[in-house]
């Protein structure tokens, strides 16, 4: 059923939680919960039900942005009382992989907590942008495959989607890309990696067009066909990986758009679809 009018508006806020070194700033995540409004002074907690679980991961080229940014982007799911978890994670030149390995701690402290915050895990879908996109995708692949990484939870959370904003499917694509253009602007996944010589093995170790199964998360992904800091052929790439193995997935091109730059309409094209999207994987 349409439910384009839907606006939740009993949801809470938990800010700030550890997710993994308490030493680390990074390892912290945000919470958008939903739940009732109950007693004075209109204090909310939860109702006691799961909630289909959307799991977000900010870009900005592996070397800057964070959890609070992209706001905008997710709230279209608080909205429709989805429960949200939005991550920080390490970012700078030279961390490569870390960035992977802390979305992955990050999946596995939500599997942990799912409990208590009422995430249902037979629900989850997992969403970035840009760089997030790629760490995105990276954590729905992974997960579908045992022994892939040490904090796998492919066994007790279901990534049902991944929701991909223009992000990186194949780096080693990405860098030769970007070496090939005048000004470079795809210098940020050579940048977070730090040397030319560890490109192809961090690439072959971490992209998600590498780990495509018949067993992949269905994906969606958005990208503009102008977009001139991850280009559009990253988008085919994966996609056409994602045929090959039968996998359930949507490309949604955005005409004219460029990375992130679309129009209202387009905006709202882009949320229907998703939504759609993800109504026929049976999350809503």
């Amino acid at each position: 059923m349409e439910r384009d009018v839907f606006w939740a508006h009993n949801f809470y806020v938990v800010p700030d939680q550890v997710y993994g070194d308490e030493d680390e700033p990074l390892h912290r995540l945000d919470l958008y919960l939903q739940g009732t409004r109950v007693g004075e002074p209109w204090y909310i907690h939860t109702d006691g039900k799961p909630k289909p679980t959307l799991f977000y991961v900010h870009g900005g080229g592996f070397i800057e942005g964070d959890k609070l940014s992209r706001l905008p982007t997710f709230l279209p799911f608080v909205e429709r009382a989805w429960n949200v978890v939005s991550i920080d994670y390490r970012i700078g030149p030279n961390t490569a992989p870390q960035a992977v390995d802390d979305v992955m701690l990050a999946a596995e402290w939500v599997a942990d907590h799912a409990e208590e915050y009422l995430f249902d895990l037979s629900r989850v879908v997992i969403s970035g942008e840009s760089a997030g996109g790629h760490l995105a995708l990276i954590a729905g692949m992974f997960n579908t495959i045992p022994g892939s990484h040490e904090h796998y939870v492919g066994d007790r959370m279901a990534v049902r989607a991944v929701v991909n904003w223009f992000g990186v499917a194949d780096l080693e694509q990405q860098e030769a890309d970007g070496a090939a253009m005048q000004e470079d602007p795809t210098k940020a996944a050579i940048t977070w990696i730090g040397d030319k010589a560890r490109v192809k093995p961090i690439s072959d170790a971490y992209s998600p067009v590498h780990f495509v199964t018949p067993n992949a998360p269905a994906v969606l992904t958005i990208h503009g066909d102008q977009d001139s800091l991850v280009p559009h052929k990253q988008a085919t790439i994966l996609h056409d990986a994602l045929e090959r193995h039968g996998v359930v997935h949507r490309l949604h091109t955005v005409a004219g758009g460029n990375h992130g730059g679309f129009t209202d309409a387009q905006y709202q094209e882009v949320y229907r679809t998703i939504f759609s999207f993800l109504a026929g994987q049976g999350v809503e």
